[in-house]
């Protein structure tokens, strides 16, 4: 297991099952991980490579049915520059309709290594053929930059010659994609779930069939905005963050217009921040009462 690997396993590893940490140490898939330990993992390999996440220097993309990252140019040209990287042409030459170019980059503490780069340019000419030939340049450099620098990733320019390859997009990061569900671990000694169907009230609009708070209170709500990643659904009763409230209030008007558009319910997530924001007004109405007793 790689240096990077082990960093990744130990900054996510308190928040992921082991079959799933299994699945991303031994097979590096990321397919289980939920949006925000995608996105743990993704600053784990930044800030082992010694990259800026702010200039998204890794993509997700799907390889043989694994979702795996791969290096973007603002990688390769950040690790170039980090590395003081040296590249130097061995050899160029064009085969059977294939272009090849062998290149040896040094990195300023010594170490350096061969990488070769080929492009098939058969029946290429003019603008399309040049192209060609500086795509295999690009190839082997950023092929010996990633090998140097021990990232073990594939590099963008070489996605289009893997087969069943595609790039993977985030989900938007909006409230349709912040607040998912993860599933909570039932104790022990937890009761049979009731067969009784759970009661539909409206709070602000939405019409709510969840479980009771306590049920899913502890669960992390999760998701892709940094304003509510690592809250737990029950914070929303007592913080005061202004931000964190915006993003509630933000996820019930979304609610909203998804049930006035369908004409059903909307997704629990949107139910959730509905029951949680009254129970938050119960709560504080609660205390005010107790204020004045």
């Amino acid at each position: 297991m790689s240096d990077n690997t082990e960093l990744m396993a130990a900054q996510v590893g308190e928040h992921i099952d082991d079959k799933t940490m299994e699945a991303l140490v031994v097979g590096g898939d990321m397919s289980k991980l939920s949006s925000a330990q995608r996105l743990q993992v993704y600053k784990a390999r930044c800030d082992a490579a010694g990259l800026d996440p702010r200039s998204q220097p890794f993509e997700y993309v799907s390889l043989q049915g694994k979702l795996t990252l791969y290096a973007r140019k603002a990688a390769t040209d950040q690790l170039a520059a980090i590395h003081g990287a040296r590249c130097r042409y061995v050899s160029r030459e064009t085969s059977d309709d294939i272009h090849s170019v062998i290149v040896e980059v040094t990195l300023a503490n010594g170490r350096s290594t061969e990488e070769i780069g080929c492009v098939n340019v058969k029946g290429l000419s003019g603008d399309n053929l040049a192209n060609a030939r500086m795509k295999a340049s690009t190839k082997a450099k950023r092929r010996a930059i990633l090998s140097l620098c021990g990232l073990g990733l594939v590099d963008e320019s070489e996605l289009e010659t893997i087969p069943n390859s595609g790039k993977w997009q985030e989900p938007p990061r909006t409230l349709d994609a912040i607040v998912e569900r993860k599933a909570p671990t039932p104790p022990a000694d937890a009761p049979e779930a009731s067969e009784a169907p759970i009661a539909v009230q409206t709070f602000y609009g939405i019409e709510c069939a969840v479980e009771p708070l306590e049920a899913w209170g502890g669960e992390l709500i999760g998701g892709a905005n940094q304003t509510v990643s690592e809250l737990r659904w029950r914070d929303l009763l007592t913080t005061t963050d202004e931000a964190v409230l915006a993003v509630v209030e933000k996820g019930i008007a979304a609610g909203v217009a998804h049930q006035a558009k369908s004409g059903q319910p909307p997704p629990e997530r949107f139910q959730r921040l509905a029951v949680s924001k009254a129970a938050r007004e119960r709560a504080k109405l609660a205390k005010e009462a107790e204020a004045v007793m």
